[in-house]
Protein backbone atom coordinates (compact mmCIF):
# COMPACT_ATOMS: atom_id res chain seq x y z
CA UNK A 1 0.00 0.00 0.00
CA UNK A 2 1.25 3.47 -0.84
CA UNK A 3 0.31 6.94 0.38
CA UNK A 4 -2.22 8.48 -2.01
CA UNK A 5 -0.48 11.85 -1.58
CA UNK A 6 3.30 11.28 -1.58
CA UNK A 7 3.51 7.63 -2.71
CA UNK A 8 5.62 6.40 0.26
CA UNK A 9 5.15 2.83 1.48
CA UNK A 10 3.13 1.67 4.49
CA UNK A 11 6.28 -0.17 5.58
CA UNK A 12 8.07 3.18 6.02
CA UNK A 13 5.45 5.25 7.86
CA UNK A 14 2.11 4.76 9.62
CA UNK A 15 -0.97 5.56 7.53
CA UNK A 16 -4.29 7.24 8.34
CA UNK A 17 -7.58 7.06 6.51
CA UNK A 18 -8.59 10.54 5.31
CA UNK A 19 -12.13 9.89 4.09
CA UNK A 20 -15.24 8.64 5.94
CA UNK A 21 -15.83 4.95 6.52
CA UNK A 22 -18.25 3.40 4.05
CA UNK A 23 -16.48 4.98 1.06
CA UNK A 24 -13.54 3.53 -0.84
CA UNK A 25 -10.56 4.05 1.45
CA UNK A 26 -8.04 6.79 0.77
CA UNK A 27 -4.96 6.54 2.97
CA UNK A 28 -2.18 9.05 3.52
CA UNK A 29 0.99 8.71 5.60
CA UNK A 30 1.00 10.51 8.94
CA UNK A 31 3.41 13.17 7.64
CA UNK A 32 1.06 14.15 4.79
CA UNK A 33 -1.96 14.21 7.11
CA UNK A 34 -0.08 16.31 9.67
CA UNK A 35 1.00 18.79 6.99
CA UNK A 36 -2.25 19.02 4.99
CA UNK A 37 -5.01 18.12 7.50
CA UNK A 38 -3.71 19.11 10.97
CA UNK A 39 -7.16 18.96 12.63
CA UNK A 40 -7.75 15.39 11.41
CA UNK A 41 -4.25 14.42 12.53
CA UNK A 42 -4.74 15.85 16.03
CA UNK A 43 -8.13 14.14 16.41
CA UNK A 44 -6.71 10.75 15.37
CA UNK A 45 -3.77 11.09 17.76
CA UNK A 46 -6.06 12.04 20.66
CA UNK A 47 -8.44 9.15 19.92
CA UNK A 48 -5.61 6.60 19.58
CA UNK A 49 -3.92 7.42 22.87
CA UNK A 50 -1.42 5.03 24.41
CA UNK A 51 -2.45 2.07 22.27
CA UNK A 52 -1.61 3.90 19.05
CA UNK A 53 1.73 5.04 20.48
CA UNK A 54 2.60 1.49 21.54
CA UNK A 55 1.70 0.04 18.15
CA UNK A 56 3.82 2.66 16.37
CA UNK A 57 6.74 1.90 18.68
CA UNK A 58 6.48 -1.80 17.86
CA UNK A 59 5.84 -1.58 14.12
CA UNK A 60 7.98 1.41 13.16
CA UNK A 61 10.53 1.49 16.01
CA UNK A 62 9.86 5.19 16.74
CA UNK A 63 11.74 5.01 20.03
CA UNK A 64 15.01 5.75 18.22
Amino acid sequence: MKCANCNCSVFDKPFMRINPKGEKGIFWCEDCVKRNEPELYNNEIEDGGDLLKTLKDICYDTRI
